[in-house]
């Protein structure tokens, strides 16, 4: 089981929910697969996503529709990610000392909220813009989380319970106007290892967008959209040689939307060695997603 939430809402400005979700912490780990301009989501979101947790939440959405539009979210989680603590499923053990801390404010500056989905399909005639910040506290036997629950980053091993004290901070911008979509997100995250004394600080960074030609060209197909992203990720502020960076282009063509639409996309991931030079990989992926 992937999500199971409940949300209770008598007034939009106080909302409760309680469940297991996707944590409302970093804005393209929000946005739904299929709602998303590139095929896979950047390399930041393995390093620094929260993923689905199991927990408490008060969220809501205030002064909508003035300049001081904005929403909020405050939660409490186990902090282990997704699944059930059962007999003998030690990974899932909850039993760490300290639960996982989330919050996140959003304003959403031009007086209308853009929501998660990427790319401008709605083709807005006026602006819509939000900037937003995000806090995250944890302690558990994970450094890092995924859809398939808690895990580890590359030089870490699943600990013990309670083992890995995690803090993480990340501020994201994103911007719809006249078919053109931009989005970014930094994170900065701090693992400190209580059993063996280490501290590790890493830090990353998107930065994307898209746009629709048709709006300048009308020559070109309404259908189509051309976009690209540019992602970077310092792995270890004390170790050198270890940056690793994504540049990526996309063509979409949307027959139902989000709904009905092809996807080509080509990225070049680099990694900077100790002698100077560089080994990189480029992916060509295609997809047709289509939801129903």
């Amino acid at each position: 089981m992937l999500d199971l939430r409940v949300t209770v809402q008598k007034w939009e400005w106080l909302q409760f929910r309680v469940g297991q979700w996707k944590t409302e912490f970093g804005r393209e780990r929000v946005s739904s697969s299929g709602r998303q301009e590139f095929v896979e989501r950047s390399i930041v979101n393995r390093q620094f996503t929260a993923d689905r947790q199991k927990g408490f939440m008060v969220l809501g959405r205030v002064k909508n529709g003035t300049r001081a539009d904005s929403r909020y979210y405050a939660g409490v989680f186990t902090g282990n990610g997704r699944g059930f603590r059962s007999s003998g499923a030690g990974s899932l053990d909850n039993r760490d000392g300290a639960p996982m801390w989330a919050a996140r404010y959003q304003w959403n500056f031009l007086k209308d909220d853009p929501g998660f989905s990427q790319s401008d399909l709605e083709y807005h005639k006026a602006p819509v813009a939000a900037i937003a910040i995000a806090g995250l506290s944890n302690r558990s036997r994970f450094t890092r989380f995924s859809g398939s629950g808690g895990g580890s980053l590359d030089g870490f091993d699943v600990g013990l319970p309670g083992q890995f004290a995690v803090r993480q901070i990340a501020e994201d911008f994103v911007l719809k106007y006249r078919g053109l979509f931009l989005q970014h997100e930094f994170h900065w995250k701090k693992i400190r290892d209580r059993i063996y004394h280490r501290i590790t600080s890493m830090s990353g960074a998107t930065f994307q967008g898209g746009y629709f030609p048709h709006r300048v060209a009308h020559w070109v197909p309404e259908q189509l959209e051309l976009g690209l992203r540019y992602a970077t990720v310092d792995q270890d502020h004390g170790r050198q040689y270890d940056r690793i960076t994504e540049s990526a282009f996309v063509v979409n063509w949307f027959m139902e939307g989000h709904s009905n639409k092809l996807t080509f996309d080509v990225g070049r991931f680099g990694l900077v060695q100790a002698n100077g030079t560089g080994r990189s990989v480029v992916q060509v992926r295609m997809q047709w997603d289509v939801t129903f």
